[in-house]
């Protein structure tokens, strides 16, 4: 049986089409995304926090005690 329509290639192309748009001007990926966003009511992707470092005691090398105590 013949293959009438091959859907694996169709998404290749369509792949490697968006690819070189979005390479060539990355502008357009935010503005595509947030035209998809509007559409289908997604929320706005919030930046998420980074983690606060706690300050560490400062051990010497090779004792299991810390400086300073």
């Amino acid at each position: 049986m013949k293959k009438t329509f091959d859907c694996v290639k169709m998404m290749r192309d369509i792949r490697t089409k968006l690819s070189r748009r979005y390479i060539s001007h990355p502008e357009l990926l935010e503005c595509d995304l947030g035209k998809i966003r509007k559409k289908y009511g997604f929320p706005e992707p919030q930046p998420t926090p980074r983690a606060k470092r706690v300050a560490e005691m400062k051990a010497e090398y090779g004792s299991g005690k810390p400086k300073g105590n």
